[in-house]
């Protein structure tokens, strides 16, 4: 039975993400810090006919993680959507903010990925997907570090994937734009809120296909291009509409 580990499972892309990889023949474990939720998410997984297990783990907290780790310490499939996301300007942020999102977007993904990847290259094979942010390629005025954190993500799974080539060990990540989510429900902005549906299955597809780099949403792929390709151009517009564009909370 291939078994799939999925963080963040309990709701938003996450549980979309569960369901859209769950069929008969699969084990998918959900990780979320609260087990009724995730088992509300797995009735889902479970009418698709996989199996599901829930797993009830803050991943803030890295002894937590470590249990994680020897509760599931042989994975064919991980995928790292889970993220926090504190939405204060960089000014304003505590250490203990900041901390937190490296932690949870950052460093919980890494140790989770010194422990599978080397157990999944002595195998010959395996896949990861990690659920990233479209701030890796743009801006995010008044929450920098979520966009330091998933940036760092970002890279470090692009040098994996050259690192382990040749391995059997598959790895991609997708860069979700502005997604309806309860993290981002109740912000202000003009742009236009992909469904976690919509992104789910967009990590399914890229572990289905054994990974590479996906930007869901065609508005997402040329924000991407624009930014990547002319960065102090597009920075020095995108400061004058940033109030209308930047998903942001009244506080």
């Amino acid at each position: 039975m291939e078994t799939i580990l999925v963080t963040g499972a309990s709701r938003g892309i996450g549980a979309a993400t569960a369901k859209a990889l769950a069929r008969a023949g699969r084990r998918v474990i959900g990780v979320g810090r609260n087990r009724r939720t995730l088992d509300e998410a797995g009735k889902r997984v479970a009418d698709r006919g996989a199996t599901w297990c829930s797993h009830a783990c803050d991943l803030s907290q890295p002894e937590q993680v470590e249990e994680l780790v020897r509760a599931w310490p042989d994975l064919d499939g991980l995928v790292l959507n889970a993220g926090v996301s504190n939405d204060v300007q960089f000014g304003r942020a505590t250490p203990e903010q900041v901390q937190n999102e490296l932690q949870v977007n950052y460093l919980t993904p890494v140790t989770l990925l010194r422990h599978h990847l080397s157990r999944m290259r002595n195998r010959g094979g395996g896949r990861v997907v990690a659920v990233g942010s479209l701030t890796s390629f743009v801006p995010f005025p008044g929450n920098a570090t979520y966009a330091a954190s998933k940036s760092a993500l970002y890279a470090l799974l692009r040098s994996l994937r050259v690192e382990l080539r040749g391995s059997g060990v598959q790895l991609g990540i997708v860069l979700a734009g502005y997604t309806d989510t309860a993290m981002t429900r109740g912000m202000r902005t003009r742009l236009p809120a992909m469904t976690a549906d919509a992104v789910g299955r967009t990590a399914e597809r890229a572990y289905e296909k054994g990974g590479g780099v996906v930007i869901p949403g065609l508005m997402n792929r040329a924000a991407a291009g624009v930014f990547g390709a002319f960065p102090d151009s597009s920075d020095l517009v995108f400061a004058r509409m940033s109030q209308l564009l930047v998903p942001q909370t009244d506080g």
